[in-house]
């Protein structure tokens, strides 16, 4: 095998690593002005949804 190859698949490996994170553990780490917390979060990075995001809620995105 080449190592563009393997390289390719690592780099997909990661990325898909990345994208199915789960949306709760990652808005836990983003240090969010204060009451912009966002609360019930569920899903993941690719596909999920916030009960309320400060003024805002419900809020739901998909990345296609």
């Amino acid at each position: 095998m080449s190592r563009a190859v393997i390289l390719w698949g690592i780099g997909v490996f990661a990325l898909t690593l990345l994208l199915e994170l789960p949306a709760a553990f990652v808005a836990r780490q983003v240090p969010w002005p204060t009451g912009w917390q966002p609360s019930g979060v569920t899903g993941s990075v690719w596909n999920g949804r916030a009960a309320r995001a400060g003024a805002l809620g419900p809020v739901e995105w998909r990345i296609k």
